[in-house]
């Protein structure tokens, strides 16, 4: 949920205050290739926070649904393990290719727009390698 979503132009109705994030893995009846990561605690299914301002949405760009970093590191802490492999398949600016790389994850992106390319890779030669690789 969006602690301040973007108002609406006409202010005819409701603000948009939540979006969706899907996640997949493999389909397994072995927990080997399922990750939750239940020794971080109980979560909700709800994850809050303001949309992207400062320095996280103007750095390297603008894109229009950029996503917090927090909230994605967040998914990933829970849903996967260092070294694991993490698919974007719309990358737009490159936030979960980011959260990624800070948390030592592989990351695959792909991106169709030429200009959020561009963006999501300078963010992503911004970012030093992790220490503890």
């Amino acid at each position: 949920m969006k602690t301040n979503p973007t108002p609406q132009a006409r202010k005819v109705k409701f603000m948009t205050s939540t979006e969706m994030i899907m996640w997949f893995s493999k389909e397994t009846t072995s927990t080997k290739f399922a990750t939750f990561n239940y020794q971080l605690g109980q979560h909700s299914e709800i994850f809050i926070s303001p949309i992207c301002q400062g320095h996280e949405r103007y750095d390297f760009g603008r894109h229009p649904t950029q996503k917090p970093e927090k909230i994605i590191k967040e998914i990933l802490l829970y849903l996967s393990n260092p070294n694991d492999s993490i698919l974007d398949p719309f990358c737009g600016s490159g936030s979960t290719l980011s959260a990624s790389k800070k948390l030592n994850r592989n990351f695959i992106g792909i991106e169709i727009n030429p200009n959020y390319f561009n963006i999501a890779t300078s963010k992503l030669n911004s970012i030093p390698l992790p220490l503890n690789f």
